[in-house]
């Protein structure tokens, strides 16, 4: 017998992860909106802190994208379309504090927001490899 919440998952996985995807989405532009905080934009925190966020991102948008069944393309190379996504996103965003008093552009932010991504993808990738019997279906 399978459990209610088990099923409730598997029905409702598609729209778990879409509303988590906006309001995460939602989020990250509502923090960086914010005017700059005490935490350097230098420091190691900083990074750590990008490496966290846009590696959170890539996982909910990478299975955003496995999930989904309306552009199989993007549902048979997720990884690449994650990364693409994840970093224009990352990319905009950076831009975007331009405008955000005592925020600024910081190539070095965009950089951990890579690192974040990519390490994220990694991760993802070597569950599969070890897992390959695991369906998404």
């Amino acid at each position: 017998m399978k459990k209610p919440i088990n099923n409730f998952f598997k029905n409702y996985r598609f729209q778990i992860i879409n509303v988590t995807l906006i309001f995460y989405c939602l989020l990250l532009v509502i923090l960086t909106s914010l005017p700059g905080s005490s935490v350097s934009k230098t420091s190691q925190i900083d990074k750590l802190y990008h490496i966290a966020a846009y590696g959170l991102l890539s996982f909910i948008l990478y299975f955003f994208l496995i999930f989904q069944n309306k552009v199989q393309y993007l549902k048979k190379f997720p990884a690449t379309f994650t990364f693409i996504l994840a970093s224009t996103f990352g990319l905009v965003n950076e831009f975007h504090q331009i405008f955000i008093p005592s925020r600024t552009f910081n190539k070095f932010d965009l950089l951990a927001n890579l690192i974040g991504i990519v390490l994220t993808l990694g991760v993802i990738k070597f569950f599969l490899l070890v897992n390959k019997s695991y369906n998404f279906k």
